[in-house]
């Protein structure tokens, strides 16, 4: 169940509270001098587990989402990539640093419209 985190101003206390996405709205609803807290303290298990090691079944589940997906985050971190590939998008990275461009997602599509 998500924990929402909650700050009450007139006492100046942080509180957390579990409960479900629609038990939240509701409670929103009938506390509004209260104002939502977004903690971002959590820690992702994308990539690692309490002990620090991945189920093999796992990374393979995590390689084949990012082979599917190639324009994510995971895909730099999950695909199994050949060296020209990755030559390659070193060589994309650095010349959008050199010309100043943010945009770091690659468009794919091929001018195609789906």
């Amino acid at each position: 169940m998500p924990k929402y985190g909650w700050y009450d101003p007139e006492t100046d206390q942080e509180f957390e509270s579990d409960m479900k996405y629609e038990e939240m709205l509701q409670f929103k609803k009938d506390n509004p001098e209260l104002e939502q807290r977004f903690n971002l303290n959590f820690v992702s298990s994308q990539y690692t587990t309490t002990q620090g090691k991945m189920d093999d079944g796992w990374k393979e589940m995590l390689g084949r989402i990012a082979d599917e997906n190639p324009a994510s985050d995971m895909a730099e971190h999950g695909t199994r990539r050949t060296a020209k590939q990755v030559k390659t998008a070193e060589a994309i990275e650095k010349n959008r640093k050199r010309l100043g461009i943010k945009n770091t997602k690659m468009d794919t599509s091929g001018g195609r419209l789906d």
